[in-house]
């Protein structure tokens, strides 16, 4: 004859079932940045902004309180010459050739 188990002890079967299972799948690496994550600022402060506007002109912007030198990356184009922003500055690069892909620090 079986034993009749209760709504209770199957719950704590099902709940130890998934979490032995759950155990017993390997780990999945974290995901990493890609080219679809959109521009980097590689090694740049996060008080430095930059972002392409409707016309693809590249503007910087430096929150920071002190100088910060960067470069514009771009894809499918050259990177423009290194520049220093003053606290509070804002720099525009009027429609450079390529796509915007990030910045770097100089």
């Amino acid at each position: 004859m079986h034993a009749k188990l209760s709504p209770a002890k199957i719950g704590l079967a099902l709940a130890a079932a998934v979490l032995t299972m759950g155990a017993a799948l390997p780990a999945t690496a974290a995901p990493t940045a890609s080219a679809d994550d959109g521009p980097s600022t590689k090694d740049v402060p996060q008080c430095v902004w930059a972002w392409s506007n409707e016309y693809d002109d590249v503007i910087v912007h430096n929150a920071c309180g002190n100088y910060q030198r960067y470069k514009v990356v771009m894809a499918f184009g050259p990177d423009l010459p290194c520049a220093t922003l003053a606290p509070g500055q804002e720099h525009s690069w009027r429609d450079p050739s390529g796509r915007f892909d990030g910045l770097v620090s100089c």
